[in-house]
């Protein structure tokens, strides 16, 4: 056979396994994305798949020659490569419901990662698992860091950033003072927030940083060095940033440093991008380009079948989860929204920091002034498909909201269903006691894709995985929800639920 002839069917091989590996990706980053929509610091994520990719194919130009690998080895690698192709889909169907959540984002991604890896082991043995190692490992820049490193970087950057703001300004001629998390000025007060620590920009940069080292073809210690240096810069902007911030406020008042908020954001995280390709410019000058890799031998392990079978855990990957939900939804979503004023109902303006709070799509509330002087409320929030923002829906009820005002519980709650425009809700009905004064509270989690409702969940609950899974396991996956609720200052249960009987179905309406 000819070296053209070697080179064209070679070439053809590498096409077939980067397509099959495409296709298995492709499940995984379909669900990523919505943390990539949702969170302010994963916002580049959406750049990660294309520059991994990049960066796979510009090493697959220059692979080197396949390596050999153990039958025993090829076994096991085998082995393991069915089972993670086995559990891909269960693991899509968690994050499908949870997209939000770390653990179910590292684990999926390292089952695809490990797939990815375990199939270039057989096509080219240790050889080329380790060459091909870095775009894959890339790909996990786009992830959602752990909770406890996310918060606690959080805490430590907004602590060093408020300390260092302050010594800086207050050197420059504007005394201030550090109250934990806001810096007292002479004409008022600066908040260094969650979204001034700056960990959006930190996670980026890092991601440049990485990115870099293998465009410029660093050796690992240069690249250990753009890494760390662009960790500097990211920092270094930030503080620079905050310091900005605060002296506009100490010399022009609060409002102006509103309103360089957002700017200041921008020019922090282009300084500390142009930052990054000084040093990386810095690092490569006097590099030799490495030569190329000889690109002509086959693939002495890789079969039709090989990509045959990536392509059908795929189709695995992204029909399983999809058939999964389908399944439990229902044919119709049902949603519902809060009548007019009328009937002796009144409009009631939800408090501002209660709409922050719950972060819904709609929240609307009615007053029912009683002769005896007691009040009855109503209330009706939604939340769009959104699955982030919609979980406030669990962890906003009377259980939790009231205890926290002051008023104490009294007694089991109950259930009592009643229909709505047909379709029949279940209310959770709970008695509270605040002061002298008693109410029953009727409150319903609704699920819209769904068409019913779900157990409220337990105020002392704290298995947050748990409850993650409970979500899987009941098919809800969309956050298409509602929150309705009815206050009644009615003691007695009997004439509670009368009253629920005679003004729900007249209050609540569907869409």
């Amino acid at each position: 056979m000819s070296d053209a002839a070697r080179a064209q069917r070679s070439d053809g091989a590498a096409g077939g396994l980067a397509l099959g590996l495409g296709l298995l990706w492709l499940p995984v980053l379909w669900r990523l994305r919505l943390a990539w929509n949702i969170i302010p610091e994963q916002a580049f994520g959406w750049t990660v798949p294309l520059l991994a990719g990049a960066l796979f194919m510009e090493r697959a130009r220059r692979r080197p020659a396949p390596g050999a690998i153990g039958a025993g080895a090829g076994k096991i690698l085998t082995g393991g490569l069915i089972a993670a192709l086995l559990v891909l889909p269960v693991l899509l169907t968690v994050l499908e419901a949870n997209p939000l959540w770390p653990l179910a984002q590292w684990l999926a991604w390292l089952t695809a990662a490990g797939v990815t890896l375990a199939v270039l082991a057989l096509a080219g043995g240790a050889r080329w698992a380790g060459y091909f190692a870095f775009p894959v490992l890339f790909s996990a820049t786009a992830l959602t860091w752990p909770t406890v490193l996310s918060n606690t970087l959080v805490q430590a950057l907004v602590a060093m950033n408020a300390n260092l703001a302050a010594e800086t300004v207050s050197a420059l001629g504007h005394p201030a003072m550090v109250h934990g998390a806001v810096i007292e000025l002479a004409h008022g007060f600066v908040g260094i927030d969650e979204a001034c620590s700056g960990l959006r920009s930190l996670q980026a940069v890092w991601m440049v940083g990485w990115f870099g080292g293998e465009l410029l073809r660093l050796r690992a210690t240069r690249r250990v060095v753009l890494v760390v240096g662009s960790v500097a810069a990211a920092l270094t902007a930030n503080w620079l940033r905050t310091t900005a911030l605060t002296w506009i406020a100490a010399a022009h008042g609060p409002a102006a440093s509103e309103h360089w908020h957002d700017r200041m954001g921008t020019i922090e995280l282009i300084g500390a991008l142009a930052a990054v390709a000084a040093l990386g410019w810095w690092l490569a000058r006097g590099k030799k380009t490495a030569a190329q890799a000889d690109s002509l031998a086959l693939w002495p392990v890789l079969r039709r079948g090989v990509v045959v079978g990536l392509v059908v855990a795929a189709l695995a990957a992204a029909a399983g989860p999809e058939g999964w939900y389908r399944a439990h939804e229902g044919g119709e979503r049902v949603q519902w929204q809060l009548a007019s004023a009328a009937d002796g109902w009144e409009s009631y303006e939800i408090p501002a920091r209660t709409k922050e709070l719950l972060q819904a799509s709609t929240t609307a509330g009615l007053v029912r002034r009683e002769p005896d002087g007691g009040r009855a409320y109503a209330l009706a929030v939604t939340w769009g498909d959104d699955v982030a923002r919609a979980a406030a829906a669990e962890w906003h009820d009377p259980t939790i909201c009231l205890p926290a005002s002051g008023a104490v519980i009294e007694g089991a709650p109950t259930t009592c269903t009643i229909e709505l425009d047909g379709v029949a809700v279940d209310f959770t009905e709970m008695q509270f006691i605040e002061g002298q004064r008693r109410q029953r509270v009727f409150y319903c989690h609704w699920d819209a894709w769904l068409g019913r409702a779900r157990a409220p969940v337990a105020p002392d609950m704290v298995d947050v995985p748990a409850w993650r899974l409970e979500r899987v396991a009941a098919g809800r996956r969309r956050g298409d929800a509602a929150y309705l609720a009815l206050v009644v200052p009615e003691a007695d249960e009997a004439a509670a639920q009368a009253r629920l009987r005679e003004w729900a179905p007249r209050i609540f309406h569907r869409k």
